[in-house]
């Protein structure tokens, strides 16, 4: 969440994950905590006085899966080649993102909360749809 959300009426990020888990559910998307695959929520919302102080909030929701840095061949004959395999060899995996949708509503600074939780519907539906 960053870090003006207050600001634009929203709340905690547990209450967004819990809710965002019951709309994946109503959408028949099964969490299992077996898979290696995670979901990112990110919620932005900021106060624009150039639009009479209403909020604009963003959310974006994201699933990835670990990819084992061992696993990536670089096959660039580039004189970077080695920066960026160094950098591989720094990390044990990859989060590799295989699923991304964002979403964005403008509402009143009291309204922002209702705003998330609508944008979290639309990319619940979404998500549940794109499967």
């Amino acid at each position: 969440m960053s870090s003006d959300v207050a600001k634009c009426g929203l709340k905690d990020a547990d209450s967004y994950s819990a809710y965002l888990a019951e709309r994946l559910f109503e959408a028949n998307v099964e969490l299992d905590v077996l898979l290696p695959a995670s979901a990112r929520l990110a919620l932005l919302a900021e106060p624009f006085m150039q639009i009479g102080g209403k909020c604009v909030v963003m959310a974006t929701l994201a699933f990835t899966v670990p990819l084992q840095a061992g696993e990536i061949q670089i096959e660039a004959a580039d004189k970077r080649r080695r920066v960026i395999a160094g950098m591989f060899e720094q990390m044990d995996t990859l989060p590799v993102v295989i699923y991304e949708s964002g979403e964005f509503a403008v509402s009143e600074a009291s309204a922002g909360d209702l705003a998330a939780l609508n944008l979290i519907d639309q990319l619940a539906r979404q998500f549940g749809a794109a499967r």
